[in-house]
């Protein structure tokens, strides 16, 4: 995940250094393209973030993460 300026989106103020989402379901991990999944999407809710991404090109679905556990180097 990449914290971008506001202002000027090709300028990248912080990277995350572990990724946020991993294959890790079936439907992610045994299916027509194996172990991948790729986010489309984010909505801040509260305290939340919620991941909207899709899975082994067979599966949408949306994963809920805690702001205070996303940490940027």
């Amino acid at each position: 995940m990449l914290l971008l300026d506001k202002k000027n989106l090709t300028k990248i103020l912080s990277r995350q250094s572990e990724p946020i989402l991993e294959p890790e379901l079936d439907g992610e991990i045994n299916r027509h393209i194996s172990n991948v999944v790729f986010s489309c999407g984010h909505v801040e809710f509260g305290d939340k973030v919620l991941v909207y991404y899709g899975g082994a090109d067979t599966v949408v679905d949306v994963a809920k993460l805690d702001l205070k556990n996303i940490k940027f180097d």
